[in-house]
């Protein structure tokens, strides 16, 4: 996946309305439910659903808190999240255990952490989490031990601890990680093992070390890490340089910039 294609997701977000209607199966129709005030969360309490097959959406500015929702387990298609300003954490999704499609946080200017969210083990497809400005850590992941697309973090300046990640052992796509410029290290990671596309680590300022990426042994795309200014350790690719990887390998702009046989040669940090 491009750039550009990160920074257009949350214009997508904003304007992709999605109707509350069945489409016609007769056995197990999909619902797709959009809640944009207060009152339409807090009435869906009663409605008794434990499972959901299809998407949730929340997004707009009234939204304060998600108890109404906090009956549903399970998500057989998208969870989004998107546009809110008050809403701080995810407190009414306490019972939910897996989302089948994606999850999306995308614009929240609110959001601190993800309490709420301590029962989620799985996530099938992709993780967006994309301009979300207060957010400060991952808090609420604990459990989260399934991710089958990629991992995405695009412009959460506040994010300085991600170690709520520590069980996820494999990512079906990328890890695409840019302008988080509070997080000074991927503490959190160090248990994952398996990327099957491309490790991106951009424009993170505050970013000293790779040490958290230091169980991973497997890339399957590129491994780009560029404009890091204070990154000077690169000594957490080392299992992973050593254990064959073939594909593109880019650092530049860093606070250095080794190469791969200077990982190989144990000139990993500066």
């Amino acid at each position: 996946m491009t750039k550009a294609y990160y920074l257009l997701l949350p214009l997508l977000a904003l304007c992709g309305c999605q109707l509350i209607s069945p489409e016609e199966e007769e056995e197990n129709p999909i619902v797709n439910f959009e809640f944009t005030t207060q009152a339409e969360v807090d009435d869906f309490f009663n409605r008794f659903i434990s499972e959901i097959n299809g998407d949730i959406t929340v997004r707009g500015g009234e939204i304060t808190n998600l108890n109404g929702l906090l009956r549903i387990q399970v998500i057989r298609g998208d969870l989004r999240i998107v546009g809110t300003s008050e809403l701080p954490n995810l407190d009414g999704l306490s019972t939910l255990r897996r989302v089948e499609g994606d999850l999306e946080l995308i614009n929240n200017s609110g959001l601190i952490n993800l309490r709420g969210l301590t029962s989620l083990e799985a996530i099938q497809s992709n993780v967006y989490l994309i301009n979300n400005w207060s957010l400060i850590s991952l808090r609420g992941l604990d459990n989260l031990a399934e991710i089958g697309g990629e991992l995405v973090f695009n412009t959460i300046p506040e994010l300085a601890d991600i170690s709520s990640l520590s069980n996820v052992t494999t990512l079906g796509n990328e890890l695409y990680l840019n302008n988080c410029t509070s997080l000074k290290n991927l503490e959190g990671l160090h248990n994952l093992e398996f990327i099957t596309s491309d490790l991106n680590i951009i424009g993170n300022d505050s970013l000293e070390s790779l040490e958290g990426l230091r169980g991973l042994l497997h890339v399957g795309g590129q491994v780009f890490v560029v404009e890091n200014g204070g990154l000077t350790d690169l000594c957490g690719i080392t299992s992973l340089i050593n254990n064959g990887f073939s594909g593109n390998y880019e650092t530049r702009d860093n606070g250095y910039n080794p190469t791969q046989d200077d990982i190989v040669d144990g000139n990993c940090s500066n």
